[in-house]
């Protein structure tokens, strides 16, 4: 529903909605504190936080906050905000995972990346055959590549 299409009173209820998310920034208990009923809070909370208008009117605020914090205090604000979004039950799971996601990169604690160098000694057909070769042969391997590697150097 476009802006232009939203009655005044549901402009009303959606600004008191905005404004309300601002406490704790969870959908379904601004929705309650709006004064909605239980049976119908978290219908209303989907069908706000879906909503063009609720959404620009966060961004605003986000924006606005945004500007008056430092680094230090946007970082703690924005892990709150993503803490929130992730443990919301009214959030949709996809904005939920990549909550948790946003999470896991900003608090360094996400997967490390696997990668392969194209100076990789070992070829990944290999690494079969080579797990089953004793030390002393991978050892000499490895001297193998090194003298092979600095032939290429001189030339």
């Amino acid at each position: 529903m476009d802006e232009e299409q939203l009655t005044p009173d549901t402009k009303v209820r959606f600004d008191k909605f905005v404004k309300e998310m601002e406490f704790d920034g969870k959908p379904l208990l601004a929705a309650l504190r709006v004064g909605y009923s239980r049976e119908y809070a978290q219908a209303f909370a989907i069908k706000a936080m879906e909503s063009p208008y609720v959404q620009k009117r966060l961004a605003e605020r986000v924006v606005h906050e945004a500007r008056e914090l430092t680094t230090e205090e946007h970082k703690a604000k924005q892990i709150a905000g993503l803490y929130r979004i992730a443990e919301d039950p009214a959030t949709k799971d996809a904005a939920r995972v990549a909550a948790y996601s946003a999470l896991s990169r900003i608090l360094g604690t996400d997967a490390p990346v696997k990668t392969i160098t194209e100076h990789s000694f070992v070829d990944l057909a290999q690494q079969e055959a080579l797990s089953e070769m004793s030390v002393e042969a991978l050892e000499a391997l490895k001297e193998l590549a090194r003298r092979a590697s600095e032939g290429k150097a001189s030339h």
